[in-house]
């Protein structure tokens, strides 16, 4: 009795099953978590910054859809590529991720500090995205160049009072 359980619960799991995602960009074994200089060659990411994150959201409809997307805002600290031609500020962006594990989804907490890899202002973890570590952040700075400064917004003339 109990084996035709089994057997009927895993038929219906194969037959009825939700479709699975699975992420297969990183490496197994040994080299699971490459150093930084490995991890960057290569990579063709368009926006590369290192930044505080300070407010994470979920899309509207996230807990029904796999493929749902997290917006993610950071503080700059330290800039080496930005692909937004004219944004007003540049000392802030937001970057999107998948909600989903099985998409690849990078976590973010708010207040951690990240160097952030991202393509299309898109990241994951196939990019070389990681969370700021006193250990590892020579290497990142060594891989990557001294980079910038974000610049600020354009300075705006005081409101004039009236009297």
């Amino acid at each position: 009795m109990r084996m035709k359980l089994v057997m009927a619960i895993l038929l219906l799991l194969a037959c009825c099953g939700r479709e699975a995602f699975a992420c297969s960009c990183l490496p197994v074994g040994d080299d699971h978590y490459p150093d930084p200089v490995k991890r960057i060659k290569g990579d063709t990411s368009d926006t590369i910054f290192l930044g505080k994150v300070i407010r994470i959201e979920e899309d509207k409809h996230a807990a029904y859809d796999p493929e749902a997307m997290l917006s993610v805002a950071f503080s700059i600290e330290r800039v080496w590529a930005d692909s937004r031609p004219s944004a007003e500020d540049y000392s802030s962006i937001t970057i999107r991720t998948s909600n989903n594990d099985g998409m690849c989804g990078f976590h973010f907490k708010v207040g951690g500090r990240y160097f952030v890899f991202a393509k299309s202002l898109t990241t994951y973890l196939c990019t070389p995205t990681d969370e700021y570590d006193e250990k590892t952040a020579p290497e990142y700075f060594k891989a990557l160049g001294k980079g910038s400064e974000p610049k600020k917004p354009a300075a705006q003339d005081p409101p004039v009072k009236k009297n």
